[in-house]
């Protein structure tokens, strides 16, 4: 991956992809839900026609497109509620659920768990063992004991946190409530909130209808935000400054489908980025400019996840799959309804079409 001295890739959507997102934009709401006030939510009534959307089409993918492979029977959590994946310098894999971290070795063994005061919704892990887990309200830091070191102040009122990057001394946060990324220093001290809008502009540039809002860092040491109204990923600088984006709408198997998509994102060592998409559950792998290279684990692997939501929409707030990758660049994926870890890795001799 090229950083220095290369234009960030900018995809803007042409007329004739325009008009198809908002066509199918009502169809995809109804189905999968908007929280913004301006749709019904699951469940609700209005929420789909009579007879409902038939999925069962985009629910199959060609299968030369697939280009990893569950690696092994998936890892039993041990967690009700898991909510968050992290993946350290080591492989060692954090699980954040109920209210704890569990630990695990790269095989999924359990290592050890670490008690924590709050419902967390994620985990990042520095490189001296400091985690720093972000609850719905809050940042906790633990050291690398798991004892508790301190809580850091709450953004205000309409906080809702759900992810959490490292980068350097600085702490990206990601704030669904108020629509912005919080920039701390590893002390708690708030450096700056990142809206990613123009000073001219007036309304929110982050349209988050549901609370999945996830940060990265790339390799060049820029931060990603998935923008997930807009269906899009956007790079920033880590002061803030925009540099470009990548992505549309599509219930195709190149679009970010529904309301609100990818709900969850991770970066590859080589740039590509793996994206978890809810309500058409499905993993899929793009080059660092955003190509579409291929799917990581399809509609089909994610059955018992599917049946767990459509009988009973109530789930779908915190239905989407998280991923994570580590350094040998498997896809670690992590279900919130099955409460189990899958990993996937690519297959031997399969290149991106």
């Amino acid at each position: 991956m090229k950083c220095s001295g290369e234009k960030s890739h900018v995809v803007r959507l042409a007329g004739g992809v325009a008009l198809l997102a908002a066509v199918a934009a009502a169809a995809a709401i109804a189905l999968l839900g908007d929280r913004t006030g301006n749709g019904p939510a699951p469940g609700s009534a209005g929420s789909r026609p009579a007879g409902g959307y038939d999925l069962a089409a985009f629910r199959q993918v060609d299968p030369a497109l697939v280009l990893y492979e569950e690696a092994s029977q998936p890892v039993q959590t041990g967690l009700k509620t898991p909510t968050g994946l992290f993946v350290d310098a080591q492989d060692r894999v954090y699980v954040a659920g109920d209210h704890e971290v569990r630990v695990l070795d790269a095989q999924g063994a359990l290592v050890r768990r670490v008690a924590v005061e709050d419902a967390p919704r994620t985990v990042a892990v520095a490189e001296d063992a400091t985690a720093f887990v972000v609850s719905r309200g809050r940042v906790s830091v633990y050291g690398g004991d798991g004892k508790l070191q301190g809580h850091w102040d709450s953004p205000g009122p309409r906080t809702f946190l759900t992810s959490v990057v490292l980068h350097g001394e600085a702490v990206f946060v990601a704030d669904y409530g108020n629509r912005v990324i919080h920039k701390y220093d590893r002390t708690g001290r708030e450096l700056a909130t990142i809206d990613g809008k123009a000073p001219s502009a007036k309304a929110a540039h982050f349209s988050i209808p549901s609370p999945f809002f996830d940060v990265a860092i790339d390799p060049c040491g820029q931060l990603i935000a998935a923008n997930t109204g807009k269906h899009r990923l956007e790079t920033f600088s880590t002061d803030g400054e925009f540099k470009g984006q990548w992505g549309r709408f599509g219930m195709d198997i190149e679009g970010f489908c529904g309301c609100c998509n990818p709900a969850n994102f991770a970066i590859l060592p080589d740039g590509s980025v793996v994206t978890a998409e809810k309500g058409l559950t499905r993993v899929k792998v793009y080059d660092a400019s955003g190509k579409f290279a291929g799917v990581v684990a399809p509609p089909s692997a994610f059955k018992r996840h599917d049946d767990l939501c459509e009988s009973n929409l109530e789930l779908a707030d915190r239905s989407a799959l998280d991923v994570a990758v580590d350094s040998q660049g498997r896809v670690l994926v992590l279900d919130p309804l099955t409460a189990e870890l899958r990993v996937f890795v690519r297959k031997i001799n399969r290149k991106a079409p």
